[in-house]
């Protein structure tokens, strides 16, 4: 019951729909690949796109391709997006959330994924922890449970 409560979880608090497809870049065997790109989308009927070896540049075009509106990653994965898309110039227009863990978000990330993705930046890491607040840009991006 936690694991697929966890998994939805994401659903709610993102405003998700069925037809909101999702990437995953992690392993399924690493908790993040199988909540976030497994149990939960595939539980609640969304299509997930997998990449079995990372690489940014292919990821956006993946995006593009395949209408992807979020994923679930470490923050290192989006500083690589952000860096792809000067060369990449996807469009993006389905995408709208990258939900990160793993390590605090640096206050400059936050804006250059806003700036150049035209994401929102959602940390799941510092929810509840002091200095947190979601609505002062540089404190970690949008916060939520999981």
């Amino acid at each position: 019951r936690t694991v697929w409560a966890s998994g939805r979880a994401i659903n709610a608090t993102l405003g998700l729909t069925p037809d909101d497809t999702c990437f995953m870049a992690s392993t399924l065997a690493h908790q993040t690949g199988f909540l976030f790109g497994l149990s939960g989308p595939l539980g609640r009927g969304n299509k997930v796109v997998y990449q079995d070896i990372w690489d940014a540049p292919t990821a956006l075009r993946i995006f593009d391709a395949e209408r992807v509106c979020w994923t679930v990653s470490a923050t290192p994965f989006v500083v690589d997006l952000i860096n792809a898309q000067h060369d990449v110039g996807a469009s993006l227009d389905s995408f709208r959330y990258f939900v990160c863990g793993g390590a605090p978000i640096p206050p400059h990330v936050v804006s250059d994924a806003a700036e150049t993705l035209d994401i929102e930046l959602v940390d799941h890491l510092i929810i509840g922890q002091p200095g947190h607040d979601p609505n002062q840009p540089g404190t970690g991006g949008s916060g939520m449970y999981l």
